[in-house]
């Protein structure tokens, strides 16, 4: 996803290290691996910890079940990426987020006292318990499902938006949409949040910025930095609703490149889905008026991107 990412697994000598400097922390579940981060499901008990200072003492039990992310600090990129996601969560303090509890930078063993072969970043999160919306997309396949989805989204996203850093998630998709049991939606993995139309610490060089290729909008694509802001967000919601409702992404199909991705989502204009019946002409016009390829073409105002959904969910 990252030109800049550093690969990082799970593996025991890992969790070692985490069981030595956090001995009340008992790991109870490993989320599926992605390369970018190792994510802990576990508990802590109280415990105390020998510091510079002293010793002191971690309450941390009140917590519940809660993810430890454990990340590459190992170049300047990886750690900006980091602190930029720390700082939104620290500011944000929503519903539609995670809450951040702890966050740290392990250099040394704490067991050996040597210096760490890969500088550990670790965070330390509250477990939202919900599905993936990518585990069960098949609730949100009707119009009305994705009309209280897309408000719910738009809702969320504008929390960044209106940011006074004006952030944009630049990867909206379905593994980073969580459904709480109750129904509420949580949206994660702000690790390549960035400020609308500032440079990035993505090399201009690199093909694309970082991103899921196939919800990415085309600027992002086309690694337009200065064009990246709260409208590549809208296109991804656009790409996300069509995939609900058709079934299927509509710029990937088996066998195609990274090459005929690019192609797709920057030139391919999808048929509209009320011309393949799977949708009532007003909601197929937002999503294709989200997934314009020219961001001058998509909501210039959310209050009109909010007033169509609300318009269509009364009918």
């Amino acid at each position: 996803m990252d030109g800049y990412a550093l690969i990082i697994n799970d593996t025991e000598d890992l969790q070692n290290i985490l069981s030595a400097h956090y001995p009340g922390f008992q790991i109870t579940g490993v989320a599926a691996p992605s390369g970018q981060r190792v994510v802990y499901f576990g508990t802590f008990s109280d415990f105390v910890r020998q510091e510079v200072d002293g010793i002191r003492s971690y309450n941390w039990g009140a917590w519940g079940e809660v993810a430890i992310k454990v990340s590459n600090a190992s170049s300047p990129a990886s750690i900006a990426r980091i602190q930029c996601e720390i700082d939104a969560l620290n500011s944000i303090k929503s519903k539609y987020y995670p809450t951040l509890y702890h966050h740290e930078i392990l250099t040394f063993h704490p067991t050996t006292e040597t210096p760490l072969t890969t500088k550990l970043f670790v965070t330390v999160e509250e477990k939202v318990e919900s599905t993936p919306l990518s585990g069960c997309m098949e609730q949100f396949a009707d119009e009305q499902a994705i009309l209280r989805l897309l408000t719910e989204l738009t809702q969320a996203l504008k929390i960044l938006w209106d940011h006074e850093k004006r952030y944009v998630h630049r990867d909206i998709k379905p593994e980073n949409i969580l459904i709480k049991n109750n129904g509420d939606i949580v949206v994660i993995d702000l690790g390549i949040i960035r400020e609308a139309g500032s440079k990035g610490i993505t090399a201009t060089a690199l093909e694309y910025g970082p991103c899921t290729p196939t919800y990415a909008s085309p600027e992002q694509l086309c690694n337009d930095k200065r064009n990246i802001n709260y409208k590549s967000d809208l296109f991804s919601l656009g790409v996300l609703a069509y995939t609900l409702l058709a079934g299927q992404n509509p710029f990937f199909e088996e066998g195609n490149s990274l090459e005929d991705i690019i192609i797709n989502v920057t030139s391919l204009e999808p048929p509209p889905l009320c011309e393949l019946g799977f949708c009532t002409e007003g909601l197929s016009a937002i999503i294709q008026k989200l997934m314009s390829k020219q961001p001058f073409k998509r909501y210039r105002k959310i209050e009109s991107l909010f007033s169509d959904l609300d318009g269509l969910s009364r009918t």
